[in-house]
């Protein structure tokens, strides 16, 4: 559980720091932190550049994104999740932690 916790953190983190980069400068898409190319959605971080911002990589989580959604995973049922930013509002986060050990 402390690693799904861990990663909720790190994209909750990443996108708020990005989101904010990003109102100081909003024409310019995508930018690039410490050698990441984060393209933005609705002014925050897309599916596909959360985890990498965030510093999740593998072999520690199997990262996924489904278009909108990016999912970062210890093991089946053990994962953080992050959903694009909807018009005017932030991304909206979810963590399942019933198959954690």
């Amino acid at each position: 559980a402390a690693k799904a916790n861990a990663a909720l953190g790190a994209m909750k983190s990443a996108a708020g720091m990005a989101h904010g980069k990003y109102l100081v400068n909003p024409t310019v898409n995508p930018q690039t932190f410490e050698g990441v190319s984060v393209d933005f959605v609705n002014g925050y971080p897309s599916a596909e550049s959360i985890a990498a911002l965030a510093g999740l990589t593998t072999p520690d989580y199997t990262i996924s994104d489904t278009g909108t959604v990016a999912t970062v995973s210890v093991m089946a049922n053990c994962l953080a999740t992050y959903t694009e930013a909807a018009a005017n509002l932030p991304p909206d986060y979810g963590i399942t932690l019933t198959g954690c050990q």
